[in-house]
């Protein structure tokens, strides 16, 4: 039974009515996957499917925000970390 790639997620490979772009460039959807799941290997002329069922777009925001919010608070805490270490030399 030959699969439609026109009508399945990318990512989980269910098959819904409703599915979104991976590769429209204002979204960066793509970019997203790929900065949370280096490992995937995602080019829009690969052949495979180019688009996303909402629940895994959901997700991919979702684990995107997240990253982005563990990147600030290391960089807050990390520079928090430098200034205490510099009053207490003083």
């Amino acid at each position: 039974m030959p699969l439609n790639f026109d009508k399945v997620c990318r990512l989980c490979m269910s098959q819904e009515n409703m599915l979104f772009p991976l590769f429209k460039n204002e979204e960066n959807l793509h970019q997203k996957v790929m900065d949370i799941i280096p490992d995937l290997l995602l080019r829009a002329d690969d052949g495979l499917p180019r688009q996303v069922c909402s629940q895994c777009l959901q997700q991919v925001n979702s684990s995107y925000d997240f990253k982005q919010h563990c990147e600030n608070t290391d960089t807050i805490l990390r520079k928090l970390l430098l200034q205490m270490q510099v009053y207490n030399l003083f």
